[in-house]
């Protein structure tokens, strides 16, 4: 059978048993097994092969950072460690535009350097400030538009399970992705930060100004201290990768560690605290392992058949420029990302991407951050962007989706924005990665 067409058998059903709302990793097991049946005809050396690939992908040391980056971002969630930072911001920015819209912004940017989880990002900065906007008469759709899209940037702000699921599955250097994407991150934030002082000013209806008692040098410093816990886990985490003294694992062990140490010098760290932690932990590191393994013997199967290879053939044979390969890239993902969720697009994409990417002599740091950051856009991208439905969760009686769909379209030109910088501008992207120790 052509590689072309066996392929278009296996993708349609796929994508049929994503359409009937098949779990992702069932999808990709019931996948495997008629590819299988269709490719192997009776060699059961290639189910061996297949098995083998399933337990070698989650038996990797570079996976055993995903369950310590999520019970140490558990941990400081359920602990309230990361509460004090809102008042912390507040007290920071002192009087600005649209203020609570930008602390919101900046709270998402911390709450990912703590815990790396975007939705619960959203959750924990939409139930504390989307009330408060909509208080202070601030418009719905820029509330919850910034607070979707603040939850955002705890996928490109480390520590992120998802920049270590990429790079495990691509077989990249998990330390050089994750020192990566603060640059990125720290861009995107700056962009949405930027656009919501300014349209604040443009039309103040949106984000009215009220009165903020100016905050005496020793609440400027005592608001500093708040974000003493965060900080202790940034430092020892980012810093131990950046400098080379510990791999991705090791650093994460350490977070976790510093989590639960500081939950008990703060006297937050009881049974239901760790009981929480540890349960979530452990839904969250289940679900991810075992899509994990369904989807890398689907890139095998990808490989073995020739599909991988063909695919490649094909597109480095087109009459097209890498740029326009890149942006076509870009909007495969784009469109993927507004229809199911970030695991499932990185293990879908990164067989099928990740050689034509080889072969095009990208570099493969830079390709992979670009496509986080469009993955990241697939959180907010309606129509069942996952950040989009955790805003509506948590926000205030009266609420309509449609009005949350038409908050994020502007922070979703921001990114696209962000994206094009890095294109533009790779040595801006890499500059982190590349003076690594």
């Amino acid at each position: 059978m052509e590689w072309w067409l066996f392929a278009i058998i296996i993708f349609i059903v796929f994508f049929s048993l994503l359409l009937a709302n098949v779990p992702i990793a069932f999808a990709f097991g019931v996948t495997n097994l008629a590819a299988f049946l269709i490719y192997s005809r009776g060699d059961i050396s290639i189910l061996r092969v297949l098995s083998s690939t399933a337990y070698e992908s989650v038996s990797s040391f570079t996976y055993s950072a995903v369950p310590l980056f999520t019970l140490m971002g558990t941990v400081l969630y359920y602990s309230g460690l990361v509460e004090g930072l809102y008042v912390s911001l507040g007290e920071l920015l002192g009087r600005i535009p649209g203020r609570l819209a930008v602390i919101a912004t900046a709270a998402g940017a911390v709450f990912g350097a703590a815990s790396g989880s975007s939705m619960a990002s959203v959750a924990t900065i939409g139930s504390s400030l989307g009330p408060e906007m909509v208080k202070r008469g601030y418009a719905k759709w820029l509330a919850f538009g910034s607070i979707a899209a603040s939850g955002g940037l705890a996928v490109l702000i480390p520590p992120s399970n998802l920049m270590i699921i990429f790079g495990g599955a691509a077989g990249l250097p998990i330390g050089k992705l994750l020192i990566g994407g603060i640059v990125p991150g720290i861009i995107l934030a700056c962009l949405m930060a930027f656009f919501i002082v300014i349209a604040s000013v443009l039309n103040p209806k949106i984000a009215p100004s009220y009165d903020v008692v100016t905050a005496t040098g020793l609440q400027r410093f005592r608001a500093v201290l708040g974000f003493v816990p965060v900080l202790v886990i940034v430092v020892s985490v980012l810093g131990s990768i950046f400098v080379g003294l510990a791999t991705p694992t090791e650093a994460a062990a350490v977070g976790a560690f510093m989590a639960f140490v500081l939950a008990a010098i703060y006297r937050r760290l009881t049974f239901v605290v760790c009981r929480k932690a540890l349960l979530d932990t452990l839904n969250v590191t289940c679900m991810v392992f075992l899509i994990v393994m369904a989807s890398m013997a689907f890139s095998q199967i990808l490989a073995l058949s020739g599909i991988a290879d063909g695919l490649t053939r094909t597109v480095v044979g087109l009459d097209i420029t890498p740029l326009s390969t890149m942006i076509l890239m870009n909007i495969v993902v784009l469109i993927l990302g507004s229809l199911m969720d970030p695991v499932s697009i990185i293990l879908i994409v990164i067989p099928v991407f990740l050689p034509i990417a080889e072969a095009l002599q990208f570099d493969l740091i830079w390709w992979a951050l670009i496509m986080m950051v469009n993955i990241e856009l697939g959180l907010i991208t309606p129509p069942f962007g996952l950040n989009l439905f955790v805003a509506k969760s948590v926000a205030p009686a009266g609420t309509e989706l449609v009005q949350i769909y038409r908050g994020i379209w502007p922070f979703v030109v921001l990114v696209l924005m962000t994206i094009s910088i890095m294109i533009m501008f790779p040595a801006a992207v890499l500059w982190l990665p590349n003076a690594m120790g």
